[in-house]
């Protein structure tokens, strides 16, 4: 991935910084940290530490590289994360701030052990390494956007016919004597033309809309994938089910949530 390759490149550097890459895919989720050089794990996905969100921070108010010699005597760190900085061991380091059309992809953080003097070429390298990494992450996110367009039906949420398509096709080639089989449901909703001429299909939009949740609620932690084929049909694909009097006794289950007023 970017992330992985960026990682690579950076904690080549000499001297080799402690590196780690921050990533806010919604602005109202927390912060996460995506890629990082720690001795333990080569890229864990956990949430951002108080002072990985400092620095994040600073890097997004400042819009570009925020570059610290030392960082005990940088007016722009907080006394906080300056004391943060000191515990972690960090002395100098490079913040890059990864932000596309004025929206906020993350950040990559350059931590040094040691104060030091950073030449003009090397901070290009540093913000044509973040204006890369930017680019292919706003292209990765729309890339997955219209991915999830093309599988998703865009009324209910739900996957649709193409995806059920693709996944059918996974569950079928995966069978073993271990897992035999599995069961795909059909359904539609009966008199639901009567609904939209008598309602209006903005109240028939209504009820689709409460299909999913309803059945998925009666799903529970079954494994499963419920998805709208179009029009009032929808599908249900269950796995791991060989068994047809289960199936059939989740089937009945579904029918009697569906029979409930709405």
């Amino acid at each position: 991935s970017i992330l992985a390759i960026t990682l690579e490149a950076l904690g080549g550097l000499t001297p080799r910084p402690q590196v780690t890459i921050c990533l806010q895919e919604i602005a109202d989720r927390p912060l996460q940290i995506v890629a990082s050089d720690s001795e333990t794990v080569a890229i864990p996905i956990t949430a951002a530490r108080p002072l990985a969100q400092a620095l994040h921070q600073l890097a997004l108010e400042n819009r570009r590289l925020l570059v610290g010699p030392d960082f005990a005597v940088e007016p722009a760190l907080p006394d906080d994360t300056r004391a943060q900085l000191a515990n972690a061991g960090a002395r100098a380091g490079v913040l890059l701030p990864l932000i596309y059309r004025d929206a906020p992809l993350g950040s990559i953080s350059l931590l040094y052990a040691e104060r030091r003097e950073f030449g003009d070429i090397e901070l290009d390298s540093f913000a044509a390494i973040g204006n890369i990494v930017t680019l292919a992450l706003a292209s990765a996110r729309h890339i997955d956007g219209l991915d999830y367009l093309a599988h998703h039906d865009s009324l209910t949420g739900l996957p649709n016919r193409m995806f059920l398509h693709r996944e059918f096709e996974q569950v079928i080639a995966s069978r073993s004597a271990s897992l035999p089989g599995a069961a795909l449901l059909l359904m539609d909703l009966d008199r639901f033309k009567d609904i939209n001429d008598t309602l209006g299909h903005h109240i028939g939009d209504l009820l689709l809309q409460q299909i999913g949740p309803r059945l998925k609620a009666e799903l529970g932690d079954e494994a499963s994938m419920l998805c709208r084929l179009g029009g009032d049909e929808f599908a249900l694909l269950l796995p791991d089910e060989s068994d047809p009097a289960r199936v059939r006794a989740i089937a009945q289950k579904l029918l009697n949530a569906l029979r409930k007023p709405f």
